[in-house]
């Protein structure tokens, strides 16, 4: 059941920190997301080959470049370094982002142990090289609870972390691009401020997104008790946002094209506090619902078509991926001490707000039928909210 708030209408002033940085290549144009504890312990020292070893559990991470010189494939890099390896794997072609890309399950023996893990390996832009990734952790066929399986949900979300060129940042990641491929558009009707809005999603989106919300809980329950849980809060809340973001950018098209576009400069004005709000408004109607059990975060496009009640951070990240699609910068800010999530926009309006690497972010309540900028008594202490900043 929802407790009711005392709403108060204030100014909140902090200066919090940005996510953390990501570890990339500006020569190749990679970057990584990769869940907390992986340090580097070895490089080629040319730029081109790198070592991470996790702090906490006992997966390893190899990365590689290599020239277009070298190689005229993915399939060619990859099946290279598998050889060179001793590994028997499965590979997989995978349609992701436009380019050459292969996935790989694979198996080896490393110091008379044996090995299990997943790779990628996929063309950069601009024919800059190849980028290969392997993560791996030791496995035991014989115990039914192998380290393997124990620590899978990590390698898989450290491949899924890939962002080889800016739009990498908006959609799936490899991983589960191949698990889960666009199939049939699904036509669902949102109503909006009085409006019956159609648009479509994919129908494997609900169930791709709770994949990654799922592996993704995994991972951040792993580092829940560590001194790395404030940084995997973030990861977590990104990588869904990330997931989400392309699945729900024709619906975000379909609102704003049926509310809100106007070529006139009076309405242009007015723009983006009125679409806040109407949505607000729209979001608070959901019908509320907790999982206790699971990561108590629904699909963003199973929200989105009714198929699903929701939640606070559920509902704030919907908001904040919708918005986003309509050039309204947005947060999010998350407590584990109120277990409660709230919307960040950036609007210059009054009402509560919490300053975010110099910006001010106006707070909206998801839950309740308060206006923008409320916010309850019980939890204005800026201190207890984490912000999670988004590409």
């Amino acid at each position: 059941m929802k407790k009711k708030f005392s709403y108060i209408l204030l100014w909140i002033f902090v200066i919090l920190p940005l996510w953390s940085e990501q570890l990339g290549s500006t020569t190749y144009g990679y970057s990584l997301d990769l869940p907390e504890g992986f340090v580097l312990v070895d490089s080629s020292g040319d730029g081109k080959g790198y070592q991470f070893q996790n702090i906490i559990y006992p997966v390893d991470i190899l990365i590689k470049i290599y020239d277009t010189s070298t190689f005229d494939s993915a399939t060619a890099a990859l099946n290279s370094t598998l050889i060179k390896l001793s590994a028997k794997a499965e590979v997989s072609q995978v349609d992701w982002r436009n380019t050459d890309c292969i996935i790989a399950q694979f198996s080896m023996s490393l110091n008379g142990k044996n090995n299990e893990g997943w790779g990628v390996c996929a063309a950069l832009p601009e024919k800059k090289g190849y980028f290969l990734m392997l993560s791996y952790a030791e496995s035991n066929n014989n115990q039914e609870n192998s380290t393997f399986s124990a620590v899978e949900p990590i390698i898989l979300s450290a491949i899924d972390s890939l962002y080889i060129d800016r739009g990498s940042f908006y959609s799936a990641g490899p991983v589960t691009t191949f698990a889960f491929p666009e199939s049939e558009e699904q036509s669902i009707t949102l109503n909006i401020a009085g409006k019956e809005i159609p648009t479509v999603i994919y129908k494997e989106d609900a169930i791709a997104n709770e994949f990654v919300i799922e592996r993704e809980f995994y991972v951040l329950k792993l580092f829940a008790d560590t001194e790395l849980w404030v940084q995997a809060w973030q990861r977590y809340y990104r990588q869904i946002y990330r997931d989400a973001y392309h699945r729900l950018k024709r619906p975000a098209f379909d609102i704003y094209a049926a509310l809100y576009r106007s070529d006139t400069l009076e309405r242009s004005k007015k723009e983006p506090a009125e679409i806040t709000k109407e949505l607000l408004n729209w979001v608070q109607s959901f019908e509320y619902q907790r999982d206790t059990i699971n990561s108590d975060f629904v699909s963003l496009p199973a929200v989105l078509s009714g198929e699903s009640g929701s939640d606070c951070d559920s509902r704030s990240m919907l908001l904040a991926i919708l918005l986003r699609q309509m050039n309204i910068e947005t947060v999010i800010f998350v407590s584990p001490i109120y277990s409660h999530a709230m919307l960040g926009v950036n609007l210059n309006l009054p009402g509560a707000k919490i300053q975010v690497d110099g910006t001010e972010f106006l707070l909206g309540e998801t839950t309740d039928s308060v206006e923008l900028g409320l916010v309850a008594k019980e939890m204005s202490v800026t201190e207890n909210w984490l912000p999670v900043v988004f590409p």
